[in-house]
């Protein structure tokens, strides 16, 4: 599927950071990075054994548009989608070598 219409979910992409909480600990802070459209898979079981998870309610496979504004990094991102979020836990891949599109592995948080 080319064009605009590969990319049919729309999703947000969360960066979490460490701040101080001022009692010598920290906590986490959630912050809206990007929203984007974006290309949802369910993986193969084989996929999620690879992954190490066996579940395939628990992983997706993620295409969007390259971003010239911001980088996907593990493990300090998340993508969010039906409010449902999902922990980065791939490295990002340039899967035709062109810089149009990267694809990476998320796992729903908590699963």
């Amino acid at each position: 599927m080319k064009g605009s219409r590969r990319f049919t979910k729309r999703i947000t992409v969360h960066t979490y950071t460490a701040v101080s909480d001022g009692a010598g600990g920290n906590t986490t802070s959630e912050s809206l990075t990007a929203t984007v459209w974006a290309e949802l898979k369910t993986m193969s079981t084989k996929q999620l054994i690879d992954i190490g998870y066996t579940d395939a309610t628990l992983a997706v496979k993620v295409t969007v548009r390259k971003p010239n504004t911001f980088d996907y990094k593990t493990p300090n991102m998340a993508i969010k989608y039906n409010s449902v979020a999902y922990t980065i836990v791939s490295a990002t891949v340039n899967p035709d070598y062109n810089n149009r599109y990267i694809t990476f592995t998320a796992v729903k948080k908590g699963g």
